[in-house]
């Protein structure tokens, strides 16, 4: 499975308040490479499919793009940096395997939506739903540089502490939506 996989070598987030950030947790646990500009401190759980999140990201790269990667960890074990892998979640949401960013030298600002499927669609029951509270998220972009070597392809990372929010805290916290999943 694309999560153990990947969970090894990639990251992508930042701390747990309003906004969006360029640089990584205040606990000073995390990353940020140049490529990605910021990463959004909410994670918002969909209204009507609580078996998928949304997380917002800046990132710009220039050559050709060969995958990206977003996840959102939690688990009252997750210690990073030296463990966030599989073995500490409890639950985890991440982009489909076939996900590549847009490489073409500009910033892409875009919200992206995880799930909580395994590769072939189906909801894998070994992790739980996202709840309200701290997540461990990594957002990561792989992509070969204008003139660079395919085979030495190049990585764009940023990994921290976010706030996941549901829609039942959302409603209850009094904001208004306009009726839109987030």
């Amino acid at each position: 499975m694309l999560k153990s996989v990947m969970a090894a070598g990639t990251a992508a987030v930042a701390a747990s308040t309003f906004g969006v950030v360029g640089s990584a947790s205040a606990t000073g646990v995390g990353e940020h490479t140049p490529e990605i500009n910021w990463f959004g401190h909410h994670v918002y759980v969909k209204r009507h499919d609580p078996d998928q999140a949304v997380v917002k990201v800046k990132y710009s790269c220039e050559g050709t793009g060969l995958h990206l990667w977003a996840s959102v960890k939690q688990g009252p074990h997750i210690q990073p940096p030296d463990d966030t892998t599989s073995a500490s979640a409890r639950a985890w949401y991440e982009t489909p395997d076939a996900a590549v960013p847009t490489c073409d030298g500009d910033a892409h600002v875009f919200r992206y939506t995880i799930y909580r499927e395994d590769p072939d669609g189906q909801i894998d029951p070994q992790w739980k739903r996202l709840r309200e509270g701290r997540a461990w998220a990594q957002f990561v972009i792989f992509y070969v540089p204008q003139g660079g070597d395919p085979s030495s392809p190049s990585r764009g990372a940023f990994s921290g502490w976010v706030k996941v929010e549901t829609p039942h805290h959302r409603h209850h916290c009094g904001h208004h939506h306009g009726g839109h999943d987030s």
